[in-house]
């Protein structure tokens, strides 16, 4: 049986096959008609009403799949090229495992799709904003405007690193409950990696401007600002304290490489 993705726009009523991210029919007097505008649109053109049968059914039992699926093509698009800081690792990598991780501790569908996205204005312009506004809704493109901690200018460079996360610090103080979980798996999944890496015996702070002394103060300061806002039995703010003082405590030599267990 073949089911449909409904959506509304401006009074039009739109619908696709589930799970595919181009729009197909257009609801008429006459009943279903194809649709004559741009086919390769993505599918969410407006709001999501639900999903149904070739009857009329409402199937809808689960967040809406394409919307997610789509939110992965453009991360995708944006990000498929680029590599994780020192590495041969796909960046992709990082973007699912937050959006993953989001949904582990119970976040919501918009927060799921910000965190595949929360990395597009910072590493590939704040142009793209207005696409996630216009296609993921206003929510999402909230958070991840509140994920940034800054953009690069006309030649791709970003202020400085100690101002930058200052500032970052000072906002999540304040940042709404959405932004704050999407935030903290970012960082957790930032910390388990570079954890990872250090029990591998790599010298991984070396790939970072602040090295070992900066990037620790970071990460403790990111752990006392979740503290002040979540509940002390928060998943993620337990995971990620857990991951932070392991990093600190993690023997590293002279050359900055830490000898395996």
């Amino acid at each position: 049986m073949k089911t449909y993705d409904i959506y509304e726009k401006e009074g039009a009523v739109f619908r696709s096959k589930a799970g595919c991210i181009a729009v197909s029919e257009v609801w008429t007097s006459e009943g279903w008609q194809p649709y004559k505008g741009d086919g390769l649109k993505p599918v969410h053109l407006g709001d999501y009403l639900r999903t149904e049968d070739e009857s009329g059914t409402d199937l809808r039992t689960y967040p809406n799949p394409a919307r997610l699926a789509s939110a992965l093509s453009y991360a995708a698009l944006l990000h498929g090229a680029q590599k994780r800081k020192g590495t041969s690792i796909p960046y992709m990598s990082h973007l699912m495992s937050v959006s993953a991780l989001v949904m582990e501790m119970g976040g919501d569908e918009d927060q799921a799709i910000a965190g595949l996205l929360h990395d597009a204005l910072e590493d590939c312009g704040p142009h793209h904003e207005a696409t996630i506004r216009a296609n993921w809704g206003d929510r999402v493109a909230d958070i991840v405007r509140d994920c940034t901690d800054g953009v690069p200018d006309d030649n791709g460079q970003k202020g400085d690193w100690r101002q930058r996360k200052e500032s970052y610090l000072d906002h999540l103080r304040t940042a709404s409950w959405a932004t704050l979980l999407v935030s903290a798996c970012d960082k957790l999944h930032n910390a388990r990696a570079i954890l990872a890496d250090l029990r591998a015996g790599h010298d991984v702070f070396s790939r970072f401007k602040a090295g070992r002394e900066g990037t620790l103060w970071y990460y403790k300061k990111l752990v006392c600002v979740f503290e002040f806002r979540f509940s002390p039995n928060e998943p993620v703010l337990k995971e990620l304290s857990s991951a932070v003082d392991a990093m600190g405590t993690w023997p590293v030599a002279a050359d900055g490489r830490s000898p395996p267990p």
